[in-house]
């Protein structure tokens, strides 16, 4: 390691990004790296992820970022073995390296007593970190009340993370207490204006606790974009009320929901809201929501009502052949705004098998649902031949590749290089 900072240090050395990802780095190789800080002023972005440096090491990279010729940008520490010993360390870097705008702690054990000290450096007048990551570093309650005090005061921090931590009602509480503030500049985590992104996982909400968010979500001053839910105990009988958000809330553009119990019954309730004219949402995802054909019938209007809706994604769901009829008609999705993009991740759709070499009635039916001519593929078990030139979507200048062939027959209708996890 002593020799790649001595390169690091080297005149010539134009490097900006430097990750080191597990390399089985150690507290000994701190003090190279901090020597690296006010000599190299293009490196802006260091991750040491999974490195066990502790905090005797966490305190030698300090005194490198503390110095006035430092250019580090972002700073990437989790599971680097760190507790509540190096806070003090980081808030007075905080206090002076006014290039540091990316700070990431997770899975540290840096607790409460640890995130109090780390908020005296946040509060801090030359403080102008954005980005603060703090997943699954044993915080409570507690340290909620210091994190909100940040959030009144620091108008840089846009993004702070903290799941996995066991915040309690009366933790999110007190947050709230800073999101409500004017001068709250938070837009990843209602009354607050700049709030963008709201992602709850894991949390036990409950149908009760997603109507009371809903009253705040209507709030004129609410102005949030992407909603996702993940877990949280959530059935049909909260619909109604998210329903009631995208007839009021044209800002509204993301919605997600994976693992939650919602149903066909769920699914009606929204479609209530997304045939609304005021509904502007563009993407809409099921993961694993118990739906089945059933639903398809209100999704389809939807297809045809709603002009702004580009994107919609059901996974793990049992729609079956039926259900993929209904809703990927060519004669629905012709006259309207619809993108292109309707992947049906693991929805069981009948096909031929791995030998055949026609489709199955489903895969005719999806074929025919994009106004795509493929050119023949040998390697495609399809076997279909274009008539005349290609005429590529809408989203094809996007990054779309329709005739790329898949497993079971089909041609793939996924964009390039995103795969399943863009649900969530």
């Amino acid at each position: 390691m002593k020799q790649l900072c001595e390169g690091l240090k080297h005149p010539n050395c134009r490097i900006l990004q430097l990750l080191l990802y597990q390399c089985h780095l150690t507290s000994t190789c701190c003090e190279a790296l901090s020597s690296v800080f006010h000599i190299n002023q293009t490196l802006i972005e260091l991750d040491l992820q999974g490195n066990n440096i502790g905090d005797s090491g966490m305190s030698l990279l300090c005194e490198g970022l503390k110095q006035p010729n430092c250019k580090l940008q972002k700073l990437h520490l989790d599971r680097c073995g760190l507790t509540a010993a190096c806070c003090q360390d980081l808030s007075s870097v905080l206090c002076s390296n006014q290039a540091l705008t990316e700070l990431h702690l997770s899975t540290n054990k840096l607790e409460d007593s640890g995130v109090r000290v780390l908020c005296q450096g946040l509060k801090h007048a030359c403080c102008r970190l954005k980005s603060l990551l703090l997943h699954w570093c044993d915080l409570t309650a507690v340290a909620c009340g210091d994190l909100a005090s940040v959030l009144s005061t620091n108008q840089n921090l846009t993004k702070l993370c903290l799941s996995r931590n066991t915040l309690g009602d009366s933790g999110v509480s007190r947050l709230c207490e800073g999101l409500r503030h004017p001068d709250c500049r938070l837009q990843h985590l209602l009354n607050n204006s700049s709030l963008q992104v709201l992602e709850f996982w894991e949390n036990d909400l409950g149908d009760l606790g997603v109507s009371l968010l809903c009253e705040g979500l209507k709030h004129p001053n609410c102005n949030l974009q992407d909603l996702g839910f993940k877990r949280c105990n959530i059935t049909s009988a909260c619909c109604d009320a998210l329903a009631s958000v995208l007839m009021k809330k044209p800002s509204l553009k993301l919605l997600r929901f994976s693992e939650e119990k919602l149903g066909d019954a769920g699914v009606s309730l929204l479609c209530e809201g997304l045939r609304h004219p005021n509904c502007k949402l563009q993407k809409l995802m099921f993961w694993q929501c118990d739906l089945t054909a059933a639903c398809c019938e209100d999704l389809t209007a939807v297809l045809c009502s709603n002009q702004s809706l580009g994107e919609l994604k059901i996974r793990n769901s049992k729609l079956g052949d039926a259900g993929s009829f209904k809703a990927l008609e060519a004669p629905y999705l012709a006259h309207t705004g619809f993108d292109h993009q309707m992947p049906l991740f693991r929805s069981p759709i009948t096909g031929p098998g791995k030998n055949a070499t026609q489709p199955s009635p489903a895969s005719q039916s999806l074929l025919s649902a994009f106004p795509v001519k493929l050119p023949h593929c040998p390697e495609c078990r399809c076997g279909h031949r274009a008539q005349a030139e290609p005429q590529p979507p809408s989203g094809q200048e996007r990054g779309w590749s329709p005739s790329v062939p898949a497993a079971d027959g089909l041609p793939s209708v996924l964009p390039r290089d995103r795969g399943e996890e863009e649900l969530l």
